[in-house]
């Protein structure tokens, strides 16, 4: 590749020269979880953020970085990610396996829009995985309910955190298709 960089492109690649779609997002996941933790303390941004009294934290990562720094903080913390396709529907959420779950500031939720590193499957990680998040965000209907009810790209609660609340975006460039779809998308 001419961009070795370019991480959507490298793993289009991976999954195109290896026949397999998952196995680069299992790599990924791999890579991550060697890296180990950072340390919470001071001035790092996980631990900075989960001072921060929120009750919902929105995050492209796919890493649980954020769930230990709030546990950190002694915030009992959950985690779920968006079912940004209809065959992730099979994988309950939070809403599911506890339907009276409401985000707190005591027990807030880190919700992964890209996939999270519990399941590789989830991974927005290619290219083609970015064309279709895009299609899907754009087949909701820029944030309203689907026809469908029995898979939906948000659950509620989190569509009720991006409406309501100001956004803070961080490591994103103006110029970054991720960070400008995700912006149209919200306004």
């Amino acid at each position: 590749l001419h961009d070795g960089t370019d991480l959507a492109r490298v793993v289009q690649f991976m999954a195109l020269d290896s026949r397999d779609i998952v196995f680069p997002k299992q790599e990924i996941i791999q890579r991550i979880a060697a890296c180990g933790y950072p340390q919470f303390i001071g001035d790092e941004p996980h631990h900075v953020l989960a001072s921060l009294p929120l009750p919902v934290y929105l995050t492209t990562n796919y890493d649980d970085f954020m769930v230990k720094a709030l546990e950190g903080r002694q915030r009992k913390a959950h985690r779920d990610f968006c079912r940004w396709k209809p065959e992730l529907a099979s994988h309950p959420g939070i809403w599911q396996r506890d339907p009276g779950y409401r985000p707190s500031s005591d027990s807030p939720i880190v919700y992964h829009l890209h996939g999270c590193d519990v399941l590789a499957e989830s991974l927005v990680a290619t290219e083609d995985d970015y064309l279709e998040f895009i299609y899907n965000i754009a087949k909701s209907g820029s944030m309203t309910k689907t026809v469908d009810r029995s898979w939906e790209m948000l659950p509620p609660s989190i569509m009720k955190a991006i409406s309501n609340h100001c956004l803070l975006f961080i490591g994103y460039g103006l110029l970054d298709w991720n960070f400008r779809v995700i912006f149209r998308w919200l306004v």
